[in-house]
Formats: C-alpha cells, sequence, structure tokens
C-alpha cells in the first residue's frame, strides 16, 4: 500500500516521460522489496523499511499536507496523507530495529547512544531540509482571481508568449500611453492578481503594464518551484512581448517584482540589457552565494547549512543549477537603476546589496512594514517613490537620491 501511494504521488508534475518512469521505478523498488524480504537479514530489513518510511514520510509531509491545506483531497494530497500515515511507523519501526541490531560493547551500549543522539541531527539537516525541498519544488496549485484590470477601469488584452524552453505564459496586458511599459512579477505562491493594484496605479500614470503568471502558477505552464530557478526565462519572454508592440518604446521598458518575483527581475535585468530599470521589493537570499555572503543570526549557521542543503536537493531534484547570485545580479545591472523596497525582513539583506553597487542602486526603507505589502501600507507614498523612479529612470535624468 505504501508503494502504490508513494507511485501516485511522484505520478504528477514533469514531463510524460517522467510521469511514466517515476511510478515505474518505484514499482519495481517495491517488487524488488517484497520479495527480497524473505531473504534478507534483519538489519538489511530495516535499513529497507527506513528508505520507504522516509520516502512516504517525506512526501506526504512536503506534498500531502500542504496540498489539503491548499487545494482540498485531492488525489495527490490523498494519496500524500496515506503516504505519510504509513510511511512514518513504518520509518519508526526500521529505526527501532537498527538500533536494536547495533552490537554492545563490553556490556556498555554507547553504541547504540551514539546512534540515538544521531537521530535528531540527521532530522535537523537532512530530513528537515529535504522535506522543504520537496514541499518547495512542488507547490500546491494557485488560482487566478476572479477580478481583471477591467474591474478597476482599465482597458486591457488577454496576452500569451513563449519563452525559450517553451513554456507558455499568460497574461494581462494595458496598454500604454506614454511609450513605457513595466513587467510586474508575483511571488511564488500567488498569481498575477496579486500585482493587479500595482499595475493599476503605473498604469493610471500612463505606462503599459504586463501582468502575467510565473510558469507553474495561475494560468501559465509548466512546473512551478519556491526558488523560481527557471524563471528568469519567463521575464526575458515578457520583455521581449513587450519590445515587439507599437506602443512600447523598447528603450523604456522596467520590471517590478515582489519577493521572489523582484529575485528574479534582478537576476534576469543582469542578462537582458533591454531592462532599464528594476524594482525589487522585499528580497533576500536565493543562491548558495547569496546565503555564505550575507551576514546571519549568531546561530544562524544553522540556518545557513539548512539553506545550503536545500539548494543542494533542489539542484538533484529539479535538475537545475542555482541561477546568478543576486549579489553578482546587481553589480552586472549597473550602470542601470535599481530601487530596493526594504521591509522587515529584508531590511539587512537590502542594505548589503545597495553596498555592493551604491551608485546605481536605491533602498526605500519601511523597517515596520511586512514583507511585499508596501502598497497595501503606503499607498500614497508608494506611488509617488515608484512612480517617479520609473520616471526618472526610463526618461533618463539625473535621478535624485
Amino acid at each position: 500500500m505504501l508503494g502504490c501511494a508513494t507511485a501516485v504521488v511522484v505520478a504528477f508534475g514533469g514531463f510524460l516521460p517522467g510521469q511514466i518512469f517515476r511510478p515505474a521505478v518505484v514499482g519495481a523498488a517495491t517488487y524488488f522489496a517484497i520479495r527480497m524480504d524473505r531473504w534478507l537479514g534483519l538489519r538489511l530489513r530495516a535499513v529497507l523499511a527506513m528508505a520507504f518510511g522516509l520516502t512516504g514520510t517525506v512526501l506526504g509531509c512536503g506534498i500531502g499536507i500542504p496540498h489539503t491545506v491548499s487545494d482540498g483531497l485531492s488525489l495527490r494530497a490523498t494519496a500524500g496523507l496515506v503516504a505519510l500515515l504509513l510511511g512514518a511507523p513504518t520509518l519508526a519501526l526500521g529505526l527501532i530495529t537498527l538500533i536494536r541490531t547495533i552490537p554492545r560493547r563490553q556490556g556498555k551500549s554507547r553504541p547504540r547512544l551514539l546512534a540515538i543522539c544521531c537521530i535528531p541531527l540527521s532530522l535537523a539537516f537532512f530530513v528537515g531540509p529535504l522535506i522543504q525541498t520537496v514541499a518547495a519544488v512542488n507547490p500546491p496549485p494557485t488560482h487566478l482571481g476572479l477580478i481583471t484590470p477591467a474591474a478597476r477601469g482599465m482597458r486591457y488584452d488577454d496576452v500569451t508568449f513563449t519563452t525559450s524552453d517553451g513554456v507558455t505564459l499568460r497574461g494581462w496586458y494595458v496598454p500604454s500611453r506614454n511609450r513605457a511599459a513595466v513587467v510586474l512579477v508575483h511571488d511564488t505562491g500567488t498569481t498575477r492578481s496579486s500585482v493587479l493594484a500595482h499595475a493599476v496605479e503605473l498604469a493610471r500614470q500612463g505606462y503599459g503594464t504586463l501582468l502575467f503568471d510565473l510558469r507553474g502558477h495561475g494560468a501559465s505552464d509548466g512546473d512551478a518551484m519556491e526558488l523560481c530557478w527557471r524563471c528568469e526565462r519567463d521575464v526575458t519572454a515578457a520583455v521581449s512581448y513587450l519590445s515587439k508592440r507599437r506602443d512600447v518604446d523598447p528603450t523604456k521598458i522596467g520590471v517590478m517584482g515582489l519577493g521572489r518575483g523582484g529575485e528574479v527581475a534582478l537576476t534576469a535585468a543582469a542578462a537582458d540589457r533591454r531592462i532599464a530599470a528594476v524594482v525589487a521589493e522585499g528580497i533576500g537570499r536565493r543562491t548558495p552565494v547569496d546565503t555564505i555572503t550575507l551576514p546571519l543570526s549568531p546561530l544562524g549557521w544553522l540556518q545557513g547549512i539548512n539553506e545550503l542543503t536545500r539548494y543542494g536537493f533542489t539542484t538533484v531534484l529539479r535538475q537545475s543549477f542555482p541561477p546568478r547570485s543576486l549579489r553578482g545580479a546587481i553589480k552586472r545591472t549597473a550602470p542601470r537603476w535599481i530601487m530596493l523596497i526594504a521591509e522587515k525582513k529584508s531590511l539587512d539583506a537590502s542594505r548589503i546589496y545597495q553596498k555592493v553597487s551604491p551608485n546605481n542602486v536605491v533602498v526605500w526603507e519601511l523597517p515596520r512594514t511586512p514583507d511585499t505589502q508596501a502598497y497595501e501600507f503606503h499607498t500614497t507614498p508608494w506611488e509617488q517613490q515608484v512612480g517617479s523612479f520609473f520616471r526618472d529612470t526610463l526618461y533618463p535624468r539625473v535621478l535624485a537620491r
């Protein structure tokens, strides 16, 4: 039963060959385990039980629980919960059996005690990061809201464009009235609806605004992941769409992003010289280089090890290497201007990123504001700060600092 539940969970996501191959591997492993169980010794049987139990537990915690909370009891979520309910006891039983097989030395149980002490370390530095990674690369589906720009009095077009790796993205475009345009990039776990208010305000100031769903989000195709390591291609495709429109001057294209969307905007700008200016709100750490170079709290080394382990697991599970670090992206973007909107959790990181390239990075500090909530808490100042930033950078003058 555990093998069947695991096969159902791993069958979702990715391309069709993977959807066939992954369940086939799980099925073959389950068949092998059943056939070999009678021939294996107690210790190997315990290890085998731990392997199956750990797989079920990780999939249940990383997929079953979050998908159930977000999307109800879908087939994948139900299979994940079954894998967890069967996997956790199997893991515990295998672990207890394995510890009992460890021989005593001179009547003492120090080897067993050492094995028991390794359990919390394994949970902290292996199992925990693995569950977080599985959850990050298999997020629950996000659903597009019912409100469109038309509900805010804006004329818009439904648009579709394709990335360089063949992913179809869908969005809304409000035409430009001043020859300039801004791409708006939402945070992970949300959709273009979350930046609708920002887009409407910029549109009122005359800018063309392109809101689209990142890959795997909302109405767009592709697979989502929390770190958005491949989403630079999405922003590049959006810029390509704008650069071909008659109402847009290709030299007057900016990008604004929230959270992970802001991080994607920065790394996309580093590689795409068509992006004239970037506003990034609530950015933090996104790659191993960011984790290593940014200061952490006194016990932050624990967080650092956890993050580095997650990056490694993500690389393996998604067959995708980390993108350019944010520090490197900011250096690469110069002399084009960057505005960092820094709130509670992102304040320290934004100050450090400004020091990387102080001549082209400005920071708007909002230390008492929750991350990515600047517009909601400071609507009028946001309209003035962001509007004037794009006005001064897309229509080049000397930017007031």
